[in-house]
């Protein structure tokens, strides 16, 4: 007998409600974005962008940490107009760790818990 529960809330990659995944991206400088997954399908993910806060400040730029929960109504990744949340697919990234495909040019990997160096200031 197979868990309902488990299998709404967790996807064939592993992917479950929760999990955060990260992003940088930008040209002549770094930005950093993180999502959170708020619904998971089979092969899929929703997410969410979230703020997040700074860890350490240090010359050019500084080192971020998601802050889990706390949404933001809007993402650069995602799109004018998309609205706040986006259902993305997941596949199998580096070493097999999950990621999920933001748009056409860019993917988030599955955050590993340390801190992300930004040096861009805009959109928090």
């Amino acid at each position: 007998m197979t868990d309902t529960t488990t299998l709404a809330t967790v996807n064939i990659f592993g992917v479950k409600v929760g999990d955060i995944f990260h992003t940088s991206w930008g040209y002549d400088q770094t930005n950093c974005d993180y999502f959170e997954v708020v619904r998971v399908t089979r092969c899929g993910a929703e997410l969410r962008p979230i703020r997040s806060t700074v860890t350490e400040s240090v010359r050019g730029g500084e080192y971020h940490m998601p802050a889990k929960g706390e949404f933001r109504d809007w993402s650069v990744l995602f799109g004018a107009g998309r609205g706040d949340r986006k259902l993305c697919k997941v596949k199998s990234g580096y070493r097999g760790s999950p990621m999920v495909v933001l748009c056409r040019d860019h993917a988030a990997d599955l955050w590993d818990g340390r801190p992300k160096f930004d040096s861009g200031a805009w959109g928090r």
